[in-house]
């Protein structure tokens, strides 16, 4: 079961709802090219929509691999061609 990447996961989207969170609070200012603010949640977007780090992508493929399931998704596809070519075994952890 991926442990550790369901921990980056979680990890990722707390970091995305506080950065989300502050960004609110900051106001229109925050909209501002010159402000770090602006640029930290423009980055913490990219992260957050990034495949392996999506909460529910990673959950699903976790829940189906204990449920004795192949994962099936965009994420496993990856996974799936490398097996095919073999250039690498899964990483589950």
């Amino acid at each position: 079961m991926p442990f550790r990447r369901g921990g980056r996961t979680w990890l990722t989207m707390l970091s995305h709802s506080a950065i989300q969170a502050l960004f609110s609070c900051v106001g229109g200012s925050s909209l501002a090219l010159d402000q770090p603010i602006q640029r930290m949640w423009r980055d913490a977007n990219a992260i957050a929509l990034h495949v392996t780090l999506s909460w529910d992508a990673v959950s699903t493929m976790a829940g189906q691999r204990v449920s004795g399931l192949d994962p099936k998704g965009a994420y496993c596809a990856r996974i799936a061609r490398a097996r095919r070519l073999g250039l690498a075994r899964p990483a589950w952890g």
